[in-house]
């Protein structure tokens, strides 16, 4: 399971449930771990299979050798800096959302799935259905 430090706060400005009830921060006496799948569990799934290729498994942003988790073309089968991270969000398309929203999908754990989470909350699980049927795919039954 992973855990990152969170605070609560309100904001008024971002409507969504994801953003708007929590904020990264690195120093205040309102720190506490949370589970980062808090209220999640169908998206941790998705992003397990997008970034591990196994449903069970803890999603992960880096590779081994620190580096950011790049997906695959689907063509060739190379790595292609697009998809990114533990959710593999689609950067071409959510860089510039992101870094509106302050967050860095690309290096930072806790910003890409907090992106994830906004996604999921305006789309559902729409943006990862290329990943959701075959033998390992997220909407399998257990």
């Amino acid at each position: 399971m992973v855990y990152i430090t969170l605070a609560r706060r309100e904001f008024s400005v971002f409507p969504t449930k994801a953003y708007a009830q929590y904020e990264k921060i690195t120093q205040s006496k309102t720190e506490r771990e949370v589970d980062i799948w808090d209220g999640y569990a169908i998206l941790r799934r998705i992003c397990a299979v997008e970034s591990t290729g196994d449903r069970h498994a803890e999603p992960r942003q880096f590779n081994s050798d620190g580096s950011p988790l790049w997906g695959n073309d689907p063509r060739t089968g190379k790595s292609i800096k697009r998809d990114v991270g533990a959710c593999q969000e689609n950067s071409w398309v959510w860089k510039a959302k992101a870094q509106s929203m302050k967050l860095d999908i690309i290096n930072s754990l806790a910003d890409n799935v907090t992106f994830a989470k906004w996604l999921f909350d305006r789309e559902g699980s729409k943006p990862w259905n290329s990943s959701k049927n075959g033998s390992n795919g997220w909407g399998q039954p257990d």
